[in-house]
Formats: C-alpha cells, structure tokens, sequence
C-alpha cells in the first residue's frame, strides 16, 4: 500500500511539473497548422499493430498447447485495456491474464508468465536501443538503464527457474515459433516507431530517423513506471524529458505532440473497448471486481 501511495505521489508531482515548466500560449500555438490526415494514418496503424500483437500472443499461447482465437485476444485486449487506462498499476494485464486462463483453462501462472514475455520481448528491443542513446548522449547516469535491463534480466529468470519443470512440459518453443515471434516483435517495434513519429510530423517536426528511434525508446522505458489512472502529466513529463532533453526540441511543441497522442490513445480505447463490451454483452461490473480481486492478490 506504501509503495502504491508513493507511485501516486510521484505521478502528481510530475503532473504539477509538466504543467510548470510549458507556457500554454506556446503549447496552444503548437495545434495552429496541424496536419491531422497524419495523426489518423497513425490511429489505423495503431488498431492494425494491435491485432498483430494478437497474433504473438496466440503464438505463444500455442507453445503451452492450447488454442485460442486472435479475435478472442484482440477484443479483450481492447477491454481490458479500459481497465489499465481507469486503474493503476497493469491491472489490464492481470485481467486479460485471468480472461486468457479461464478460456484455455491454462493455469493463472502460466498465462500470467506468457504474458510477462510478450511484453519483454518488446522491452528488449527498446532497451537495446536505449543503451545505445546513453553511449550517444552520455547520459548521465546509464547505470540507471543498465540495471533496469538486469533487472528485467533477473525477474526473467526468476520465473523461469521457479517453473521450470511446469515450462518444460507445458511451453514448447521450435526454431519455427522462435523465428514466427521474433518476425513478429521486429514488425511491431517498427510500425510503433511510424506510429509516433507521425505524431511529430503532423506537428510540423520532422527529426532525424535514428535519433527519434533512440529518443522513443528511452520514453518506452520511462513509461513504464506505474503511475494514476490516465497517467496523464506523468506521460508528458517522461516525454519532455526524452524529447526536449535528448533532441533539443521545443518544450511546448513536444508536450503538444504527446497530450494529442496520449489523448488518441485513450480515446481509440475506450471507444474500441466499450465497442466490442456491447457486441459480446460483457458485464464491465464483473471484470471490474475480477481485476480488483487480481490487484490485491498481486
């Protein structure tokens, strides 16, 4: 409870400095001359980045021999991603765990682990690329990067070590799924880089390619620091100090790029979300207690 409290705190705190240090005459001339056919090319890529994430996760649902629909994977991440926008820490993944566990009839902690590793296989790949911006800009302190990669490292092995007779019967990798995932996770690393870097054209900022993908992928891992529900100022906040910091790019133009894009998001999920919880007659009172219930378990 101390720990979640003090994540509160921090998400304010960020939320007060974000609002701070932009002058909003500057930020509100930054939507003057827009060109928003870029930022809706960006929502499509995002809804077609998302069913593809689907299939990785359907892939790898596989390797524990069960099988289950992309169509099943990608309305309830759309619903459960409801749950991470309005409650704080991932607990959109601990409901679409407990949604995958009950269809496949898979254990919690199976689910819950393959889960773990479709996110890191994103992780790994914005942590590569981060660890090149600290060598690029001599940050600081790289170490703080370098040992949230160990850290990740560690927590990998940790769960795999604990099960491993459970993961040797149960998940099985071949040299097929390997290349399959791996195909996959390049593909979707990419159209997220497109994705944001349309915002930033759309805003009339056009930066050099490489230097967007380190700036990005430092923000990916700033990011994911849990924080309120919307995470609205500490997104911001995060960006501005990649962006603004790491690229030299105007504060207010940045904070303008990111509310808009954070903003889409949100929207594009709610709307995709409560879409698909009228098709399917899903009773958001019951996920909401199930995800509540996860929460103090975890």
């Amino acid at each position: 409870m101390k720990k979640k409290l003090l994540f509160i705190l921090l998400n304010l705190l960020l939320l007060v400095i974000w609002i701070r240090i932009i002058d909003l005459n500057a930020f509100l001339n930054s939507f003057k001359g827009t060109e928003y056919v870029y930022i809706i090319i960006s929502t499509f890529l995002g809804v077609i980045t998302s069913l593809i994430i689907s299939f990785r996760q359907k892939i790898l649902i596989k390797s524990a021999g069960k099988n289950i629909s992309v169509f099943f994977l990608w309305s309830r991440g759309f619903i459960t991603s409801i749950a991470s926008i309005l409650l704080p820490f991932f607990s959109g993944g601990l409901l679409i765990a407990f949604l995958i566990a009950q269809k496949t009839k898979l254990k919690y902690l199976t689910v819950f682990s393959l889960l773990i590793i479709d996110f890191l296989l994103g992780l790994t790949i914005s942590f590569f690329f981060a660890a090149i911006a600290t060598i690029k800009w001599g940050i600081d302190n790289p170490l703080v990067l370098i040992g949230f990669g160990g850290l990740v490292l560690f927590f990998i092995t940790v769960v795999i070590f604990t099960n491993r007779d459970k993961f040797k019967n149960i998940v099985k990798f071949n040299s097929k799924t390997i290349f399959k995932i791996s195909s996959l996770t390049i593909v979707i690393f990419i159209l997220g880089m497109i994705q944001s870097y349309l915002y930033f054209v759309a805003f009339n900022l056009h930066i050099d390619l490489i230097d967007f993908i380190l700036a990005t992928s430092v923000f990916g891992i700033l990011g994911l620091l849990p924080g309120l529900p919307f995470k609205l100022g500490q997104y911001e906040f995060m960006g501005v100090i990649s962006y603004v910091f790491l690229l030299g790019l105007n504060k207010d133009v940045v904070s303008a790029v990111l509310l808009t894009q954070h903003l889409v998001s949100i929207t594009v999920s709610f709307a995709v979300g409560l879409l698909f919880v009228n098709l399917l007659g899903i009773n958001l009172k019951k996920l909401r207690r199930v995800s509540n219930n996860k929460m103090v378990a975890s």
